[in-house]
């Protein structure tokens, strides 16, 4: 499938976006960013950002948003957004891997950001398909009590990628039934000892959340705990997601790894 990506320009791509950013996330129009914001972002004066915009016929059904940071050569990722019928087409992907060009070329090294601890499609993206690493658990990030984030706590992942680094590790993973007799597996209750833990997550948190917030919620709270200990306290890092159908559920894992492992 074919998309033009560019960074965009003007009020009327600008406002685009912010319908866009509103139909993906199920944001109310005080929730999302504003023209201001925006407008300052895309000005060429002096680099405040990188707008991209994904277009099909002329229609925009994706963005990317970095933005400068004051640390040296550190870009830090503020937003990315699909629309839902192109999920599955690999254009998710596609803009990052644009946007990290478009770092590279203003001499940027580094790039973070944040995404949902939970979320297995991503965690799939931006660990074994990139090669970033989640280095940090934020509680509470985001403080956002309305339309579908009503009653979740917006907990996320601080992942960080060396875009010299950059690599699909997708196909070097071993099989998830693998990784489950090699690795202990940590839980709210049992926590291992070890260099190397796995820790399960939902195989469709979204779709989880719509049909059982009780339950998308329980998952929260314990793999929170699990997660601050581990990468938080103790330095580790999710390096990996191992994915499998296993009795016709899909079942994933992330691979905490301590320093040196």
């Amino acid at each position: 499938m074919d998309f033009e990506m560019r960074e965009i320009q003007g009020p009327e791509e600008i406002d685009e976006l912010i319908a866009l950013q509103a139909a993906v996330y199920g944001l109310p129009p005080g929730d999302t960013m504003s023209p201001i914001t925006l407008s300052a972002l895309t000005q060429k004066y002096f680099r405040t950002g990188w707008v991209l915009g994904a277009f099909r016929n002329r229609k925009m059904v994706g963005f990317c948003i970095g933005l400068a940071t004051a640390e040296n050569g550190l870009v830090y990722g503020h937003m990315l957004g699909v629309l839902a019928e192109h999920r599955d087409s690999g254009l998710g992907n596609r803009l990052l891997k644009a946007s990290f060009g478009l770092y590279r070329e203003n001499g940027m090294g580094r790039v973070c950001w944040t995404y949902e601890p939970l979320e297995a499609r991503n965690s799939h993206l931006y660990l074994n398909r990139l090669g970033g690493r989640c280095i940090r658990y934020l509680e509470s990030h985001y403080h956002v009590d309305s339309g579908p984030y009503h009653g979740m706590p917006l907990d996320r992942f601080l992942v960080m990628l060396e875009l010299s680094k950059m690599r699909d590790c997708g196909s070097e993973l071993s099989s998830l039934e693998e990784a489950l007799t090699r690795y202990p597996v940590a839980t709210f209750d049992k926590r291992p000892d070890a260099g190397a833990v796995l820790l399960q997550i939902p195989g469709d948190f979204y779709a989880l959340k719509a049909e059982d917030v009780s339950s998308a919620r329980a998952w929260r709270m314990n793999t929170r705990t699990v997660l601050m200990d581990y990468v938080n306290q103790r330095g580790m890092a999710a390096e990996a997601l191992f994915s499998d159908v296993q009795g016709g559920e899909r079942r994933c894992y992330y691979l905490l790894t301590g320093p040196g492992q």
